[in-house]
């Protein structure tokens, strides 16, 4: 499977104003309470459920929707229909998408929502889908307004009952600036299914990395000040809430773009001068772990925090890879685990926590692809085929095979 996938009012006014702070738009009539990430993280665009992670996978000429049972690890199509062969597009899990796979997004009540870039049955536009917990169709697919056209979410987010996204556009103040916007779509059945309509807005007078990490209450940036990266929190209800200022020669090591499936995001503080690292407390931004690392590290993936241990995947400037488990108290482990990415050996990183254990991919592959199009043609490419294990924290430091593996290839 392809790998699918930056904010602030001037800081004196924020450090002032604190999350009661106006943005620029500060009109916002339609202001949630609380989301929740639903899909896009990294490299693993699934949905998860309880003990149960949703996605789709390539199969043949088409793709299937599949259901991950956490607790065995097997993956079968999520299809109600009894003495179905699974073999082609009569199947009821069947997706007939042969470009970019779409992505699937779990509401409160079971329906499962497939978020289309593109949709042949709406002529290629971008559309939603809504099934029943079950594979049931409740909705056929159905094209987005306007507003939600020719550009792709890097993360989705739910209130339990509609889906939201958040789009990333310029404006223009002595240079480009990230300006965001959240959109409801309404994923209720209704006729309202499909239509998006603007929540809140956010426009920045710095550039800034939109991590697509939520608290709950709003989305972590890391904006660029001349005084060093200020993580900050824009809020659902337009406000903008200043968390942290780094010094210059410190980085906020967390996701990027999209986000990450823990209830809780993991935010790091990196001194690249001295080494020292810092887990944060989110609601005021304070440390509550530490740790000695080599000075002159860049992070790859995620950091993931699991039953007292803090997960970090780094690189040195010569690119040489390597993952550290650092418990509270600071001591610091490198991690021998190794896994294999088209025959390149390398560190092997957790990628989400889930179920209360580690998932991690366990290889990369590339492959040919090919289909024909509606015209007959046909067309040939390359894709990554992932394979995964869930491991517990002892199980991944042990460095063998003892995992529960995912049957599937993704």
């Amino acid at each position: 499977m392809m790998k699918r996938r930056i904010a602030a009012l001037a800081l004196g006014l924020l450090l002032l104003a604190g999350c009661g702070a106006q943005s620029w738009e500060s009109e916002q009539q339609n202001a949630v309470a609380t989301l929740r990430q639903t899909s896009g993280s990294g490299s693993v665009d699934w949905c998860v459920a309880g003990r149960t992670a949703f996605t789709v996978t390539r199969s043949g000429q088409g793709a299937l929707l599949q259901t991950i049972d956490l607790t065995d690890g097997i993956c079968v199509p999520l299809c109600p229909k009894a003495g179905c062969t699974h073999g082609g597009a009569d199947c009821p899990a069947w997706v007939g998408e042969r470009g970019i796979l779409p992505y699937v997004n779990c509401l409160d009540n079971g329906n499962l929502v497939l978020y289309y870039l593109t949709n042949e049955e709406t002529g290629r536009t971008a559309a939603v889908e809504l099934r029943a917990a079950d594979g049931t169709l409740l909705r056929a697919p159905t094209a987005l307004s306007e507003e939600g056209q020719g550009w792709s979410p890097s993360a989705f987010y739910t209130d339990g009952e509609d889906l939201y996204v958040v789009r990333e556009e310029r404006w223009y103040r002595s240079g480009w600036l990230p300006r965001y916007r959240l959109y409801r779509i309404h994923t209720r059945p209704g006729e309202e299914f499909g239509q998006m309509e603007e929540v809140t807005v956010w426009k920045l007078e710095h550039t800034a990395i939109l991590t697509g990490q939520t608290t709950g209450q709003g989305l972590l940036v890391c904006q660029l000040t001349d005084e060093g990266q200020l993580l900050s929190e824009l809020c659902w209800d337009g406000a903008v809430r200043p968390i942290r200022q780094a010094q210059p020669q410190q980085i906020f090591w967390t996701a990027q773009y999209s986000g990450s499936l823990e209830p809780e995001p993991t935010v790091c503080l990196y001194d690249s001068v001295s080494g020292q690292l810092e887990r944060l407390e989110l609601s005021a931004g304070e440390s509550v772990q530490t740790a000695r690392l080599e000075p002159g590290l860049s992070l790859t993936g995620t950091p993931l925090w699991l039953k007292g241990t803090l997960y970090v995947s780094t690189y040195r400037e010569d690119g040489e890879q390597q993952a550290f488990a650092i418990s509270r108290d600071g001591t610091v482990e490198p991690v021998a685990r190794r896994s294999s990415r088209n025959g390149v050996v390398r560190p092997a990183v957790p990628s989400a926590v889930m179920d209360g254990k580690l998932l991690v991919e366990l290889s990369e592959t590339m492959v040919e692809t090919s289909y024909r199009d509606k015209d007959g043609r046909l067309v040939t490419g390359q894709t990554s085929e992932y394979r995964y294990g869930l491991f517990t924290p002892e199980q991944y430091m042990a460095g063998g095979a003892d995992c529960l593996p995912i049957q599937g290839v993704f």
